[in-house]
């Protein structure tokens, strides 16, 4: 019987341990995963501000990628019933939840985003050539009030992120998803002053 009870007992601190280890690689790769889609945000401002559309076009589809894979890494079943345990479970839950923040910004602002930068592009072509189309212009601000939106959305949800007891690991990240939304909503004022003659 004791014999039973000590591998029973061994059988659970495995299953503890790969659980851990599981969790904790799919955090580390969906960290890995949002980085890279901060490290990208410089280079889509070169290229917006540039009006290299193309460019920006698949530097966009590349940070949906990023974002998606850290939301698919940090959203699954086990990772999520990890996260409503108290002592580290806040971490993973406040990783989860800017995952599904930006990603939701990446898929809802990135369309808007390059919208208003082909717009931008074709008026700036329009006041070189002096073939004016006002069309460009309300593309333009519609592709910015929908980046505007899904920015404001997404604010909302980071802002709303319990951030107490969080580790300075998990913090940091938060501030580094901060801030690349600022830096997205600098790109876009940075686009509409090329709308104006």
């Amino acid at each position: 019987m004791r014999r039973r009870l000590l591998l029973l007992g061994a059988l659970v601190l495995v299953m503890l341990l790969a659980l851990t280890v599981w969790v904790g690689v799919r955090a580390w790769q969906a960290t890995s995963h949002l980085q890279d889609a901060a490290d990208r945000l410089p280079v889509l401002q070169e290229q917006l501000v540039g009006l290299d559309v193309d460019a920006a076009r698949t530097t966009v589809e590349r940070l949906r990628q990023d974002t998606s894979a850290a939301t698919d890494l940090s959203g699954d079943p086990v990772t999520g019933a990890v996260a409503a345990f108290p002592l580290g479970g806040q971490n993973l839950a406040a990783l989860r939840d800017g995952s599904t923040a930006v990603d939701a910004f990446v898929r809802d602002g990135g369309p808007g985003l390059l919208t208003a930068a082909a717009a931008a592009d074709a008026f700036a072509g329009g006041l070189s050539g002096g073939d004016l189309d006002p069309g460009a212009l309300r593309d333009a601000a519609d592709g910015l009030e929908q980046l505007q939106t899904a920015l404001e959305r997404a604010r909302a949800e980071v802002d709303a992120i319990d951030r107490r007891y969080l580790l300075d690991g998990v913090e940091a990240a938060l501030a580094e998803l901060e801030a690349s939304l600022r830096l997205t909503d600098e790109v876009g004022g940075e686009l509409a002053p090329g709308l104006l003659p």
